[in-house]
């Protein structure tokens, strides 16, 4: 295998002489998220949705959705839930109303359909630097927060859920920041999420999340995603959040598959 890196917490794994992506030792793959938080493969045969399954059991049990396994990420005409429409996805991590226990470690998609144009593209960010980076007193802040989220089950999730900001990651014991973005205007008007700090007044609870939704966004914790056709690419959902930017026209399509590792 050709590795390469891809971000500062990302690396492409490029196909050599054995395209098939279930024959790749889930060793190798899981030496190499000692790493990297974020692995694209290329150059690897397509997968049918059975195949997703069967190379995502490899890594341990799957969470099955209402559903089933595989999920299918496609915009939508008159969408009930947001994440099926043109706009901005805010920052979140996966499995988030489930609680700890059914929290993915890792999540698994396939890209169907790329989009070859601007607007689109999933959002990833390096939640443990963000906390590392942060200084004390910032630091302080995040370690003391204890969000509760509030949103209408319109798709697979919803409900209301209370998180400690900073939480252990569960495979080495890190701190990392686990957040749903607060102050996504491009779902206001089918499921907002409301996002509110415990404790606080709304004044210096909306203070404070727009801070750290700031701190979030700066390019050296990013790394925003162009989907091509027929790549795969893996993630560590206790390690990294992750969003969408907004497409830029209805017509903008495109089309990935998913599945969640426990």
């Amino acid at each position: 295998m050709n590795i390469e890196n891809l971000c500062e917490f990302g690396g492409i794994v490029h196909a050599a002489d054995n395209t098939n992506l279930l024959e790749l030792p889930s060793s190798y793959i899981e030496n190499l998220f000692k790493d990297y938080h974020l692995l694209l493969f290329r150059g690897f045969d397509s997968l049918s949705k059975d195949e997703m399954v069967a190379f995502s059991e490899r890594f341990g049990p799957l969470l099955k959705w209402d559903f089933g396994y595989v999920f299918d990420l496609q915009i939508q005409e008159n969408p009930k839930n947001h994440i099926f429409r043109e706009g901005r996805l805010e920052l979140h991590w996966d499995g988030s109303y489930l609680g700890p226990e059914k929290t993915p470690k890792y999540s698994f998609f396939q890209c169907i359909e790329g989009n070859d144009f601007e607007g689109g593209e999933t959002i990833f960010c390096d939640s443990i630097n963000a906390f590392e980076d942060s200084d004390d007193e910032f630091k302080s802040k995040l370690k003391a927060a204890n969000i509760t989220y509030q949103t209408e089950r319109k798709a697979h999730f919803g409900g209301t859920l209370s998180w400690p900001l900073v939480c252990p990651m569960t495979n080495d014991g890190r701190p990392v920041i686990r957040y749903m973005e607060a102050f996504n205007e491009d779902n206001e008007d089918i499921n907002p999420i409301d996002v509110s700090v415990d404790g606080m007044d709304r004044l210096n609870s909306d203070a404070f999340l727009r801070e750290l939704n700031a701190h979030l966004y700066k390019s050296k914790y990013l790394y925003q995603h162009r989907w091509t056709k027929g790549e795969f690419l893996m993630f560590n959902n206790n390690a990294l959040l992750h969003g969408r930017n907004s497409f830029q026209s209805a017509s903008d399509r495109r089309r990935i598959q998913r599945v969640h590792i426990l």
